[in-house]
This record gives C-alpha cells, structure tokens and sequence, in this order.
C-alpha cells in the first residue's frame, strides 16, 4: 500500500456526498499528516484506495446492471399504473 495520498480534489460517493481531498488544503501527502489534518475538519471524513483498470472496469458493468435493472422495475410499475389507470382501477 502507497503512503502517499492522491492530490484529486473531490471525491464523489454513490450516496450522492461529495468529499474535498484534505491534501489540496496544505500541499501534505504523507497519510500521518493528512490524518491529522482531515481530523481538524468538521464533516464526516473518507478514506478511500483508487481502484485498478481491472477493478474499475468490473464495478462499471456491475453499475450500469444495476441501473439498467432500476429502470426496467420503474418501467414496469409506471406501466402497471398506467394500464390500472385506463381499466378504471385507481
């Protein structure tokens, strides 16, 4: 495991909180500091390990599975609704 910490000034999380990297605040990248300084701060912290092409290429086809099965249930609800709706059944 690196003991440095990437500079990317956000990070976004899948329950929608954007995160700024505490390394853009002072220019420290070593984990000690960066540690102590994101303690400093008020908000919840994250700490996160970039993933590799593999892993990032794996969570995007697992992602957009997951999305495309959302939107076909959603699909399917309105749709159920919608033909209720025209049979007179509320």
């Amino acid at each position: 495991m690196s003991r440095r910490a990437d500079r990317v000034p956000f990070a976004i999380t899948s329950n929608g909180s954007i995160f700024v990297n505490v390394a853009v605040f002072d220019g420290k990248t070593d984990l000690e500091s960066l540690l102590a300084v994101a303690r400093k701060q008020a908000g919840a912290v994250f700490i996160g390990v970039a993933l590799t092409a593999v892993e990032a290429s794996f969570v995007g086809d697992e992602l957009g599975h997951a999305c495309r099965d959302a939107a076909a249930r959603l699909a399917g609800r309105r749709s159920r609704r919608r033909v209720s709706r025209r049979n007179g059944v509320s």
